[in-house]
């Protein structure tokens, strides 16, 4: 069973739209890229990297989530206090 769009497969809406719907996909895609970056770099250690690649997600996605924030707040902590994080 077909779904039955407004206009033609071939007209300039549905070229439009094919371009639309193009754009929100690439726009998605380096937002989920920028939130696993944050998290790659965090694993790693390179809290700096790791917060730079989650204030670039927050302003592609329009804004942490509240996990998000937390781990934020947590790099910035870590940031505060280079060296303490590792110590004995």
């Amino acid at each position: 069973m077909s779904m039955l769009l407004p206009f033609r497969r071939d007209s300039p809406e549905a070229q439009e739209w094919d371009r639309r719907v193009a754009r929100e996909s690439g726009h998605q895609a380096r937002i989920e890229a920028a939130f696993d970056r944050a998290d790659a770099f965090d694993r790693l250690g390179a809290v700096e990297l790791a917060l730079e690649w989650l204030d670039e997600a927050g302003a592609l996605s329009g804004g942490l989530t509240p996990t998000y924030r937390e781990k934020r707040q947590r790099l910035i902590r870590e940031v505060a206090r280079p060296g303490e994080a590792g110590a004995t």
